[in-house]
């Protein structure tokens, strides 16, 4: 496997934050000791160091989607240029800010042969909801996709789009409700909110434990870590489901044994809100 536009980052280029982008959300970057780090935006909060960092929930309150929009015409294979209606988002009048789904995606579910289609989304402009269900906001609801564009046919009728912007932007660091987010990733410094940074998925990295009061003692090297549900922004062992919260066992199905698991254990941390060094397996 090659990475071609992988950038090499020094030990002082891992800890650089900045107010403006310089990157396309997710780039690849890897030390040359081969710890692999994607390039993100904070929220609107502040990050500590050394943080477990989500995406942002799949929801109109996080504003990262606008789901099931009609196409305000129909399009072309290779078309770049898309309107929508954006006639159901929560509520009309909503917007998505210019180039909020910058570095995102775009696809295209559908009856016909549109069906399917998967896009990346070079810019858009300033995206207003409409009142009606296919509303009158369309025309100034511009969509610009990365080329090739539109690999299929697109039909008013029946195309239906799903805009997401990147994971990468707009992160914050894990709920202790382990709430909705995809775990992506420790930030290596303190991060300013909205400012940009790198953010490290892989390989030897460095996270608060965070398993309350029930701290497990079988902890040993190559152990699982997830994000924890005790204490934001930490990683933890799963452990049988209790009043204190934890990640849960599910002993039937099995199916929570990989939910949220962020790497294993190199060495583990001796109490909470001290460190595990952990070796991260998110994105390589």
């Amino acid at each position: 496997m090659s990475f071609p536009n992988t950038i090499t980052l020094s030990e002082e280029q891992v800890l650089e934050i900045s107010a403006t982008q310089e990157n396309p959300m997710g780039t690849r970057a890897m030390t040359e000791d081969g710890r692999v780090f994607r390039y993100a935006q904070a929220s609107a909060t502040d990050i500590k160091a050394n943080r477990l960092c989500i995406s942002v929930n799949e929801t109109k309150g996080g504003l990262n989607t606008a789901t099931d929009q009609r196409l305000y015409d129909n399009y072309a294979v290779g078309t770049t240029m898309i309107q929508v209606y954006l006639s159901t988002m929560t509520t009309a009048g909503d917007t998505y800010p210019v180039n909020f789904f910058k570095d995102g995606y775009m696809f295209v579910n559908s009856t016909d042969v549109a069906a399917y289609q998967f896009c990346q989304i070079d810019s858009n402009v300033a995206l207003s909801s409409a009142t009606a269900a296919l509303g009158t906001a369309a025309a100034n609801n511009t969509i610009y996709l990365k080329k090739p564009g539109l690999k299929k046919v697109g039909d008013t009728d029946t195309g239906s789009v799903h805009l997401t912007a990147n994971p990468y932007k707009g992160v914050s660091i894990s709920t202790v409700a382990n709430g909705p987010g995809i775990p992506l990733g420790i930030n290596p410094v303190a991060v300013t909110a909205s400012y940009y940074f790198w953010l490290q998925t892989w390989g030897p990295a460095i996270a608060p434990s965070g398993e309350g009061v029930g701290l497990a003692k079988d902890k040993y090297t190559g152990a699982p870590l997830f994000w924890s549900t005790a204490i934001a922004g930490c990683a933890g062992g799963r452990m049988t489901a209790s009043a204190s919260g934890y990640i849960a066992d599910d002993t039937d199905s099995g199916f929570a044994a990989n939910l949220g698991k962020i790497g294993n254990i190199m060495i583990g941390a001796p109490a909470d809100n001290m460190y595990h060094m952990v070796n991260l397996t998110l994105a390589p």
